[in-house]
């Protein structure tokens, strides 16, 4: 029997561990599913911070000595924060608005571990910008009845079918997939954790 993965995964999205694991990351997913909305004056990174920085918090009183991961990730088009689409209806929206198009994928990755007896943060924000190509309304109906993008941040999965619509990127591509794993990593050695 393997032992328990010492790392905590304060996250549910089954994108996220496959990015993580793909890297060499052995954790234990433990979702702390928040519902908490976007402050009115709160900026795209402030409300990513928090999410990630919540999760956190959440899992600490049952985490032990070991370390958490959280990331929250959310989708902006000119500051507005374009949701999860639940409906084909939202995800045609989403696609048409954000063809031809850039915006911004953001997130924040907060790693929490115990070092001399107490729980230390190490927390940073990653943003991509990434531009979609022009869509003729065939190729949108086409995506939005794939099913791909269902209850994804943003509407798309940038890796998948909605690969042949992005012409562009700026920033970690892992972090436009689901997670910036090199932020991760730059986060485990800032906290000198093994592996």
């Amino acid at each position: 029997m393997s032992p328990t993965p010492s790392l905590i995964l304060a996250c549910s999205s089954p994108r996220v561990a496959t990015l993580l694991r793909d890297a060499g990351f052995d954790f234990e997913v433990m979702p702390a599913d928040l519902e908490t909305e976007m402050d009115i004056e709160e900026t795209p990174d402030g409300y990513v911070r928090r999410l990630a920085v919540l999760a956190v918090q959440v899992l600490s009183p049952c985490a032990g000595d070991r370390p958490i991961l959280a990331a929250a990730t959310i989708v902006t088009l000119d500051g507005q924060l374009l949701t999860a689409p639940t409906t084909a209806a939202a995800a045609t929206q989403h696609m048409q608005a954000l063809a031809g198009r850039d915006h911004v994928v953001t997130t924040a990755v907060c790693l929490s571990h115990v070092s001399e007896g107490a729980r230390r943060q190490h927390t940073s924000v990653e943003r991509t910008i990434v531009t979609m190509a022009p869509m003729t309304s065939e190729e949108i109906d086409w995506y939005v009845r794939s099913g791909e993008a269902d209850g994804v941040p943003g509407g798309y999965v940038i890796d998948k079918l909605a690969s042949r619509f992005v012409v562009r990127l700026v920033g970690s591509p892992s972090n436009a997939a689901g997670v910036p794993i090199a932020t991760v990593h730059q986060l485990w050695a800032e906290a000198r954790l093994p592996g």
